[in-house]
């Protein structure tokens, strides 16, 4: 009992501080939202009125309803926001949040606001502004926790059928007259109001939302008013408008030249009641099609993928991809296979011989893209959600070690974003509709402020030359930190020499050479390694350029002397200090056995910048890599300066743009920091391969290529048949692998096991081989805007170069023969030109 009593006050403290530091969800004046019935509209009746038309796009809105649809006038093709086969599909918006009971509710801008009365539309330059009331703003729903036996009976029999059935899943009899006496205690401590009589009572602690509604409307067609709410009320002891929740969502709609621009301000959804939100969805049923309709979806998952509307695949699980990968600051427990990352904050679609390109303008960083192909019941969709607040459950904590809790309390950010999420529709015809087009499209948009780079026809190999590894040894139960030397200054200097007899253009990256050896500590001087000063001079003499690689986002977990200081680590969402472990994919969950490695905070990360920034001007450097950015943007939760992701992504870009001055590579390719750098490594080349998309396109490769130099992941590494390198011949990338001037036997059984076997002098024919297989194929394409990009039939693709140079792709295990008698061999390409 006292073991019980204990854990009980250890919840309510976690509980109360929680609730007490958490400001995310400050109650506004009432006075703000919209009374219910105050737009009085007939929105069965929908007809849409021009209001805006600027010669390119034409703006038409359904007052009554909100709805609109745009023409494109070039192709005549016409996109409605909503659908008008159902309630929630006549939706602009819909909001998800938590209650205070931490269950999940949706609510959408038709239903719960325009069915309502709770709106007001205002007319605009170019376009138009509607302000929504979602939810019980002023109403009271007819849902009595408790009601005498007597009472219940009487609305039980004005009901009609439905109205019976469901107030009988709802409600109980208690009758302690027909109990044990041994129950009648514990049922008289629960239910007081039993002590007098027979009651009804709801069966669970929280009806949801929809079984609320449907009460509320059995009750109020059977003549229960608000007076007869309020007698039931006070019965059981319910405040009447304690339960009732409401938000209000403004969106401005408007037309400029060929684009659509959908804007909701942060600082204008704010809510009554107890709630906590979550996502709101813009524009849910836009453009859905009936079935039927031929096109597809371009979605931005890894390198892009498309989604043929009504593929037969409408019941699988929603396509649903994060822009910008996951936040590693809101902990995962399980991660069950590996996904590539959305690195363009787009969408689009195609169908005849138009389409648009969706951009997510502002507040990409929070958003997340969902689609799914529809079916003969269901129509197709695509479109933007965002997160308005992140939320992470915190288990209950129990004092006995036989004990365990299943009780969980909500975590979330302190304070919503100060900023607009906004979605900007372009609306494209005839060849510029396809995927091709919005690759050209969006690139000149992407990169309008540089000039495309000149390719000297040569292809090049990236070689990632790792200096050093720290592991930890454990030994007669001591742990001692040893560092081991994986290319020595001459080694290096052998491993250039060696590839440049065999390529155009070799470029070598220096990784490994922080304190802490190929897992960086935090980086708080600008002193170099012996090791590094060294390597350096030997391949200046030698005429090599190089580039040197330093982490800026992380640090790894070090000693007692290099462990990285408190002031300087993001916090996870559940307020730890944010140390991460490797995902041990055997048990789904995180490997404490790894490396850890800190998220460091702005103030960590700044002061990483600033040290590489010194290092570039005291040794001459002319390029830096800098591991993990362009690759993950992660908030700062700490409560006494929360930084949300949105931020984070700014403060980042403030930090690139002080090396402006020096060419750049990074990993990944996030687009807010790729169109600020020189080169990409480990750029997505493949898409997820989500079962409910049809195939993969290199969208992201067509959007950079002219701009940036990039390469696919390490092929040494995570290569494994001949795909593998037609990905890179389809995309026009170039080759990347990571490799030491030694093998050591002091790696197996560590955190570092996967870099074993990466000797180059194991893996010195492989390395040229697969450079010549490459080079054959596009070495006189690297850095040449690729144009167009064509799916021929199943697994072949042609890529066509801005030179007029095209390759012909075929991933099958049977040669095929593609329009014109060009035979491609399995698992092989064709070269020619137009």
């Amino acid at each position: 009992m006292f073991k019980r009593l204990i854990s009980i006050i250890l919840i309510l403290t976690i509980a109360l501080g929680i609730v007490g530091c958490n400001n995310a969800n400050i109650e506004v004046n009432k006075e703000l939202f919209i009374s219910n019935g105050t737009t009085v509209r007939n929105y069965s009746e929908i007809v849409f009125n021009e209001i805006a038309n600027n010669g390119i796009l034409s703006l038409e809105l359904c007052e009554n309803t909100t709805m609109f649809r745009v023409k494109n006038l070039a192709s005549g093709a016409t996109y409605c926001s909503g659908w008008d086969n159902s309630e929630r599909t006549l939706a602009n918006i819909t909001l998800t949040y938590f209650d205070d009971s931490g269950v999940l509710h949706t609510l959408n801008s038709f239903t719960n606001a325009v069915k309502l009365g709770q709106f007001k539309v205002e007319n605009q330059k170019n376009g138009f502004k509607v302000k929504y009331s979602l939810g019980s703003v002023d109403g009271i729903v007819y849902a009595p926790k408790i009601i005498k036996k007597e009472r219940y009976e009487k609305f039980y029999n004005l009901c009609d059928a439905s109205g019976k059935k469901i107030m009988s899943q709802v409600y109980k009899l208690v009758d302690i007259k027909t109990y044990d006496p041994s129950s009648i205690d514990k049922t008289l401590e629960k239910y007081p109001q039993a002590k007098d009589g027979p009651i009804y009572v709801q069966k669970v602690d929280k009806l949801q939302s929809a079984i609320e509604k449907k009460l509320h409307t059995a009750l109020e067609k059977a003549g229960y008013t608000d007076e007869d709410y309020e007698i039931d009320a006070e019965f059981s002891k319910a405040s009447v408008n304690d339960e009732n929740v409401a938000f209000n969502v403004v969106m401005s709609v408007l037309i400029d030249n060929n684009t659509l621009k959908i804007i909701v301000p942060e600082n204008e959804i704010n809510n009554l009641g107890k709630a906590t939100i979550q996502d709101v969805n813009v524009l849910p049923n836009f453009s859905r099609f009936e079935y039927g309709a031929q096109g597809y979806y371009l979605l931005p998952d890894g390198s892009g993928s498309v989604m043929n509307f009504f593929n037969g695949k409408n019941m699988l699980q929603e396509y649903s991809v994060n822009i910008y990968g996951v936040e590693e600051t809101i902990k995962e427990n399980e991660k069950v296979y590996n996904t590539q990352q959305a690195v363009l904050p787009i969408f689009g679609c195609h169908s005849d011989n138009s389409g648009w390109l969706a951009i997510i303008d502002e507040g990409d960083a929070l958003a997340n893209v969902h689609a799914a192909p529809g079916d003969d019941k269901t129509a197709s969709y695509a479109y933007a959600s965002f997160k308005v607040l992140q939320t992470a459950k915190i288990n209950a904590i129990s004092s006995s070690s036989t004990e365990s809790s299943n009780s969980f309390y909500l975590s979330t950010q302190n304070k919503k974003r100060d900023g607009n999420l906004s979605v900007s529709y372009h609306f494209l015809s005839e060849n510029d509709s396809d995927y091709s087009g919005m690759a050209q499209y969006y690139k000149l948009l992407l990169f309008k402020n540089r000039n495309e780079i000149a390719s000297n026809g040569k292809l090049p190999l990236f070689v990632d030359i790792i200096g050093s590894i720290n592991v930890d040894k454990k030994k007669f139960g001591f742990t001692s930190n040893k560092e081991y030397i994986m290319t020595t200054p001459e080694q290096a200097y052998q491993i250039c020499d060696t590839l440049s007899e065999t390529v155009d253009e070799l470029q070598p990256i220096l990784s490994g050479y922080g304190d802490g050896g190929y897992s960086q500590y935090f980086l708080k001087s600008s002193k170099i390694s012996k090791l590094l000063e060294n390597t350096m001079s030997i391949l200046r003499k030698k005429g090599f350029k190089f580039t040197v690689g330093y982490e800026t986002l992380y640090a790894s977990k070090g000693g007692f002397l290099r462990n990285v200081p408190n002031k300087y680590i993001s916090r996870m969402l559940t307020r730890d200090v944010a140390l991460l472990y490797e995902c041990d994919p055997s048990y789904f969950n995180f490997d404490e056995t790894s490396v850890g490695k800190y998220v460091l905070n702005n103030k960590g990360i700044s002061i990483a910048f600033d040290n590489v920034k010194s290092i570039i001007e005291k040794n001459k450097l002319d390029s830096i890599a800098l591991f993990s950015v362009g690759k993950t943007i992660n908030s700062d939760y700490n409560e006494n300066n929360e930084i949300e992701r949105q931020k984070s992504l700014s403060n980042l870009v403030a930090n690139i743009d002080k090396l402006q001055n020096t060419d750049l590579i990074i990993s990944t390719g996030n687009a807010p920091i790729a169109k600020m750098v020189n080169t990409v490594i480990d750029l997505p080349l493949t898409s997820s391969n989500y079962d409910i998309t049809d195939y993969s396109v290199p969208f992201v490769a067509m959007v950079y290529s002219g701009y940036l130099g990039y390469s696919g992941n390490a092929f040494n590494l995570y290569y494994s048949d001949e795909s593998d390198f037609l990905r890179l011949v389809e995309s026009g990338a170039a080759p990347y692998c990571i490799v030491t001037g030694q093998n050591n036997e002091e790696l197996r059984g560590t955190s570092h096991n996967d870099l074993y076997s990466i000797d180059f002098n194991y893996l010195k024919d492989k390395i040229e081989n697969s450079y010549n297989k490459v080079q054959n194929a596009i070495g006189d394409c690297y850095g040449v805007a690729i144009t167009e990009h064509e799916r021929l039939m199943d697994n072949v693709f042609k890529t066509t170069f801005a030179s007029g140079t095209y390759v012909i792709v075929n991933y099958n295990s049977i040669s095929v023969t593609v329009d014109g008698g060009v035979v491609v061999q399995a698992k092989s390409f064709v070269k020619g030109t137009q």
